[in-house]
């Protein structure tokens, strides 16, 4: 209950500045073109509540995840679209392997959802 407090999220345009913990506040401010993934997780008491958990992982080393508990499900398509406009961010280098890919030809999925029974 105490974390739930204590919880709170940010989106601007390009940045995301999360916070959570209890007794140690965790904070972290990054870009969104530094994030890798964003998965939304549902069990079944959060369903009944309608809330989800939010995992956030971002390109560091080693690579950083964030989960944020029991968010409010309408919450969902906004952090989605959000998470989508990153494709503006993120640019290919001419020159490296992956530059002949398209992404039409190559989807990568903007963000997994996992159901949990």
């Amino acid at each position: 209950m105490r974390e739930y407090r204590h919880t709170a999220f940010r989106l601007e345009d390009t940045h995301v500045q999360l916070r959570s913990g209890a007794f140690t506040v965790e904070t972290l401010v990054t870009k969104r073109a530094k994030l890798l993934e964003l998965q939304f997780e549902r069990s079944l008491l959060q369903r009944m509540f309608g809330v989800m958990s939010v995992k956030l992982t971002n390109r560091a080393h080693p690579v950083h995840v964030t989960t944020l508990l029991d968010i409010d499900s309408s919450l969902q398509p906004l952090i989605t679209s959000w998470f989508e406009a990153r494709t503006k961010d993120v640019e290919i280098d001419p020159h490296s392997q992956y530059s002949s890919l398209k992404q039409e030809a190559c989807p990568i999925p903007s963000y997994v959802e996992v159901n949990s029974k």
